[in-house]
């Protein structure tokens, strides 16, 4: 993980529910308000901890190096106040050109294991003691975060005041203040590298028979698809796992050290798909259900001729966009664009063979193991461009 503002910024908290309340030994710097959703049955109780992540550049580590204790929620839906009681530790602070110092954190539900009423951040090469239910990041690219600044300034072109706010990012560069921070809770455990003291290497805060998968997959405009799945462990890529979707084998290929087929309109259904890894001896790794539509170029058809030197408009339709970011649109004589609409224009058209290219820009979907799914449909069709 690497911060999400400088660290990917290209990405307060009232109640009902069962909540039990923090004693406070001071009055609140702020109170958040947040919402918690999610869970099972055997999920509650849960704690809520706000987490400072040290500050750093995207090239560096953003491990956790600081934590307030918030209430503990003992059955949800729950609205709920979180009061922030004191600033965050210095290692979380970022030095503006300015000279102003801001920090980013994070409110996340856990399970504490040791039952000593506080979120443990992992040691290097240390086992995890508590377990994180939640993930600041969702599959569509939400976000929800809290900044504080020690003076009035701009982060990364968004204005922020003196002290605390919680920002809310919807899309890849789009970050607003909220009035309200949303904790989804997951019936099991999240990515753990969440509270990891220092997670430039995935492995310092994970046992080293910890394993994680990702895959890919895509869907053409026939209706016939690809899938690869890499599965590793601290060690490396692992030649054992079992792959299947819908319960169909994907074979290892040795060279790319990972399972991949090409998989007919039967293998790759328009509709649900699954996918589910284990390892001998193991529980399931990663089980997913995920849905694939195919993308179609509905103009012009493949193997058209059309006349060269001139615009070419190219349109298609995609049956399942809720989930789409854009689209990545490419023909053989000029470079990848990314268009929001669902057509784009080729110009000029280049005398003879060439072909159109467009793809899917989906948010990859993540498992409470850490592992993630990227779905990229696509549609390619040959064309030739007259004299």
């Amino acid at each position: 993980m690497k911060f999400i503002f400088a660290l990917t910024l290209s990405f307060l908290f009232l109640g009902c529910g069962n909540v039990s309340d923090k004693s406070h030994r001071a009055a609140p710097l702020t109170t958040l308000t947040v919402n918690v959703t999610g869970g099972a049955a055997a999920t509650w109780p849960v704690k809520l901890a706000l987490v400072w992540y040290r500050g750093g550049t995207e090239t560096q580590s953003a491990g956790a190096v600081g934590t307030e204790e918030g209430p503990t929620v003992t059955q949800g839906p729950a609205r709920l106040s979180f009061d922030i009681e004191s600033l965050p530790p210095a290692a979380a602070l970022i030095t503006q050109p300015d000279g102003s110092h801001f920090a980013v954190g994070f409110l996340l539900a856990y399970r504490d294991g040791n039952k000593n009423g506080k979120l443990d951040i992992t040691r290097a090469g240390a086992l995890a003691v508590d377990t994180a239910l939640s993930s600041p990041l969702s599959g569509n690219k939400q976000a929800y975060l809290v900044v504080y600044s020690d003076a009035s300034s701009f982060i990364q072109s968004i204005p922020v005041p003196k002290g605390f706010t919680a920002l809310h990012q919807s899309g890849a560069n789009t970050a607003v203040p909220t009035t309200s921070v949303e904790v989804v809770v997951s019936p099991t455990a999240w990515n753990d590298t969440w509270i990891c003291a220092d997670e430039s290497d995935y492995c310092k805060c994970h046992q080293e028979d910890s394993l994680f998968f990702y895959a890919q997959a895509g869907l053409n405009g026939t209706g016939a698809g690809s899938f690869s799945v890499i599965v590793n462990d601290c060690k490396g890529p692992r030649a054992d796992a079992s792959v299947y979707v819908n319960g169909m084998g994907i074979p290892y290929h040795a060279n790319e050290r990972d399972y991949e087929a090409m998989v007919g309109a039967s293998g790759l259904v328009a509709g649900g798909n699954t996918l589910d890894v284990s390892l001998p001896g193991m529980n399931a790794l990663g089980y997913a259900s995920f849905k694939l539509e195919p993308l179609i170029i509905t103009s012009p058809m493949d193997g058209q001729t059309v006349p060269s030197g001139t615009p070419l408009a190219v349109t298609w339709t995609d049956a399942d966009p809720r989930e789409v970011i854009g689209y990545c649109f490419s023909a053989d004589n000029g470079p990848p664009c990314q268009v929001t609409g669902t057509s784009a224009v080729v110009s000029p058209v280049p005398s003879g063979p060439f072909h159109i290219i467009v793809s899917q820009d989906r948010p990859t979907l993540q498992f409470p193991s850490g592992s993630g799914l990227s779905l990229a449909n696509r549609s390619e069709i040959a064309l030739v461009g007259s004299p």
